[in-house]
């Protein structure tokens, strides 16, 4: 029962994180004419995009699948020790 307390603070860190994470793009683009979106500060964009996509996005995808993970194991030992 511990772990459905924790669901809706799962809920707002998701949420944070995913705004934090959609955040760079307005704050380091710019419209250029002719040019369409360019990066205000390329190093900046670059780092940021890296750490972002490639470090933050699949450590929160890891997260919630090691927790799916866990639940279905839990629910399916639930499950063995009711028909036993």
């Amino acid at each position: 029962m511990r772990e459905l307390k924790n669901i809706p603070y799962f809920m707002i860190i998701t949420t944070i994180l995913s705004s934090v994470m959609s955040l760079y793009a307005p704050l380091l683009y710019e419209y250029a004419p002719g040019f369409g979106c360019v990066p205000t500060d390329t190093l900046m964009n670059g780092i940021s995009y890296v750490s972002i996509q490639g470090f933050l996005t699949p450590l929160v995808m890891l997260v919630f699948v090691c927790l799916t993970f866990r639940n279905v194991k839990q629910s399916r030992h639930r499950v063995v020790s009711i028909f036993l």
